[in-house]
């Protein structure tokens, strides 16, 4: 049971790091129509931006060593 409540969280953790890359992605492109000057579907300025893409780059981080560390208890089969 607790296996599966890892794969779980594992397969989570996993599908938020795809849709957080996603965002970062998103903003990237928002930034370089910016400075080409092209026209943008967004309020946010460039330096919004670019707190956006940094502050989404830190939760990938988390996230990323959260999902290590359910790997590795998946591995070694510790439960908390």
């Amino acid at each position: 049971m607790n296996q599966m409540i890892l794969e779980y969280a594992i397969t989570g953790v996993e599908n938020k790091i795809s849709e957080l890359e996603k965002t970062i992605s998103k903003g990237e492109r928002y930034l370089s129509d910016i400075k080409l000057g092209n026209k943008v579907r967004t309020e946010k300025t460039a330096d919004e931006i670019s707190h956006v893409i940094i502050k989404t780059k830190g939760k990938i981080e988390e996230l990323t060593n959260f999902h290590f560390d359910l790997v590795w208890k998946l591995s070694v089969g510790v439960d908390e």
